[in-house]
Parts: structure tokens; sequence; C-alpha cells
């Protein structure tokens, strides 16, 4: 991945992208097309520097996060095993050094277990514009030790707040998923050319000129369900296809 965008060039970018598509704009209403063209060709080039280093940073941000490492095997299908094994075994994994955090609590079968990524959030503002992101993320496992198998479904929760000067707009959405994802991740980077980026996250608060959230639930699914099947814990159905949400 290329090296981390600093903000002199962050604004020279910015300030070609503009001039160049408003210039094409003048160019192209004077009946210079060529002369427009080439300046929109140019802004083009430079936003897509901006976009790519954006999603670079984000992504190098969420590869680096500390995870927690599934102890070796102990036991297998044909003899899984205990209940407070396993949820020992499980508490092991907490770290205040992680973005997540696995909680036990007993259950009529055996035990629930609670996954819950810590909030994160990125509140920015500038000469144009200004917005805030909110992810949320959780797995609840349940465990029922009668047959030594497990289940679970996710649940994550999305805020968007985006307002912008010209042209003269506020946006609010608000998103909320059940189920199970595969490979996802949840990313949003902004750039501005002042130092009004809050970041909240696990490692805690950061002002800067930019800054990334990313939520990856793999992180957090695979250490887990690892510890489980290391155990000899099993899914009702297992099959590659049923695997393939397991991280």
């Amino acid at each position: 991945m290329s090296a981390p965008m600093n903000q002199p060039v962050y604004r020279i970018l910015y300030v070609v992208t503009m001039g160049g598509a408003l210039g094409g704009a003048l160019a192209f209403l004077s009946g210079r097309t060529t002369l427009a063209i080439g300046l929109w060709a140019v802004a083009f080039l430079c936003f897509l520097a901006i976009v790519g280093t954006a999603v670079a940073k984000g992504l190098r941000q969420t590869g680096s996060r500390p995870r927690a490492e599934a102890g070796p095997v102990v036991a297998g299908a044909d003899a899984p095993a205990s209940l407070d094994g396993v949820l020992g075994a499980l508490n092991a994994l907490n770290s205040p050094d992680l973005p997540y955090e696995v909680t036990a609590e007993p259950a009529p079968q055996g035990a629930l277990v609670t996954v819950r990524w810590r909030i994160e959030e990125l509140r920015w503002k500038s000469l144009f514009s200004r917005g805030e992101r909110v992810y949320n993320w959780k797995m609840l496992v349940t465990l029922d030790a009668a047959r030594a198998q497990y289940a679970f479904t996710e649940y994550q929760a999305e805020a968007r707040h985006d307002a912008q000067v010209w042209p003269p707009q506020v946006r609010w959405s608000w998103a909320a998923f059940r189920g199970k994802t595969a490979g996802q991740v949840k990313l949003s980077v902004v750039m501005t050319s002042t130092g009004e980026v809050v970041t909240s996250s696990p490692q805690g608060p950061r002002t800067s000129w930019e800054g990334a959230v990313a939520i990856r639930p793999a992180d957090a699914k695979e250490p887990v369900i690892t510890t489980l099947r290391n155990h000899g814990w099993r899914p009702r159905l297992d099959w590659w296809g049923a695997r393939l949400f397991e991280r």
C-alpha cells in the first residue's frame, strides 16, 4: 500500500481538484472544449489519488489492529470439552488492547456469549461540509451444553450525518442488520484541509486533519469460533457453506 499522504500534499491535490473542475466548467461554457476536457481529466486524476489514499489508510488501520489468538486444539468433536472449559477459554481471549470484548452469562441450555465491538465514531467539519459516522457491532453466541453445539447471530448498526454548504444539503441515515456476514468491512475515512477530524475508537479519542474508523467482524468472530472448534464444539449443521460465515 502507498505511504500515508501528508497534509500539504492533500491540500495541493484538493485545490487542483476543485480548480480543475471549476476551470473545466468555465472553459466548456466559453466554447474551449479541449481545454475543458483536459482540466476535468486532471481534476479526476487528483480526486482518484485522494480517494485511493484514503481507502489505503483505512485498510491499513484495519489490518494493523491487534487480534486475539485462539489457543491450541484441546478436544475433538467425538469428545468435546465441558462448558466450563469453553467459557474459560473464551474469557481468556479478552485484552484491553482489543477493539472488542467477550462476555458470557448463564442461559437455560448452557450459556449466552456476547462479543461486542467497542463503539467507533468519526466526526469532522471543514469549510464546506461537516458530518459524523457511528458504527456498532455485536455477535450473540448460544451454547448448548448438552449437545456441545453453538449458534450465532450478528447485529450491527450504522448512523450517518452529512451536511454541506454548497449545494446546500443535509442528510441523516440509520441502518441496522441482523444475520450473518462473510468477509465484511465497514470503513469510513475523512480528510480535511484543517485539523478538525475527531476519531473515537478503542484506542481512544484523536484529533487530526484526517481520520478513519473501521469494523471488520472477522477480527472478532474468528478467534471466538476457532476457540469453540478447538474445544470440540460444532454448529448444528456443520458444512463448508456455513463455515464461510464464521470468518
